[in-house]
């Protein structure tokens, strides 16, 4: 399992891949800022372990090593945008570093950990995480603006990609591809309105299209008001 041992303010931490030891833990850190069901959480979080090799969607942590606390969380999951398929690319989420490690520069380590992680291992062929280099990495972020664009990420135009199948990546894609798809009806039934009418009645309103999921508590699933960003790995 891969682990990088660096020191600050005469502590010693560990950047590592997410294990089943400290799912638990990781789960609580995630909930003091976007609090759900524990259970769910812990379960959502087991599906990110690294097994035998590194996989993506894998969550990468940071442990206080003194009182093996997990202090740092960040998840990556393999997408590819919608109107560019030769691309290969990783979404980061779920950053976060617990309340009263902030303001040390803990932040910015796991960003840059977390980016040497995916060059590395996209690089290798044999590690599973994508079949051939990283491009670039993207994220979005409701209120950290700023510290992304200190780590040299640029804002974008929202996108839209393919995750893999069932994660959380993929529930924003599903949702925003449905709502334009029913969009799409819409307009074609406003278009084509002199077609449906029978016996000279209006033409049926369309239906709605379904709401995007939201839950302004969980950070896999909320998609308002974010700016979006992405940063080339070299």
């Amino acid at each position: 399992m891969y682990e990088k041992i660096f020191f600050y303010e005469e502590k010693k931490f560990v950047f590592k891949e997410l294990s089943d030891e400290y799912c638990q833990k990781a789960a609580k850190l995630l909930n003091q800022e976007w609090p759900r069901s524990l259970c769910q959480r812990v379960l959502s979080l087991k599906s990110n372990v690294a097994e035998e090799k590194p996989k993506f969607p894998i969550s990468l942590i940071i442990l206080d090593t003194e009182n093996d606390q997990v202090i740092g969380h960040a998840s990556c999951t393999a997408i590819t945008i919608v109107d560019d398929l030769t691309k290969n690319l990783v979404f980061i989420q779920s950053v976060l570093i617990e309340p009263t490690y902030r303001g040390k520069g803990l932040g910015k380590k796991l960003m840059l950990e977390t980016e040497a992680y995916i060059l590395e291992f996209s690089k290798i062929p044999q590690s599973g995480l994508m079949k051939t280099n990283c491009d670039y990495v993207y994220l979005n972020t409701k209120d950290k603006q700023t510290f992304y664009e200190s780590l040299g990420y640029e804002k974008i135009e929202p996108i839209l990609f393919y995750a893999n199948k069932n994660t959380k990546c993929n529930i924003i894609m599903k949702n925003l591809l449905q709502s334009m798809s029913n969009d799409s009806k819409s307009q074609n039934l406003e278009k084509n309105g002199n077609f449906l009418q029978v016996n000279g009645s209006a033409p049926a309103p369309p239906p709605p299209p379904p709401p995007i999921l939201s839950n302004k508590n969980n950070e896999e699933l909320s998609t308002e008001n974010v700016t979006w960003y992405r940063k080339k790995l070299v």
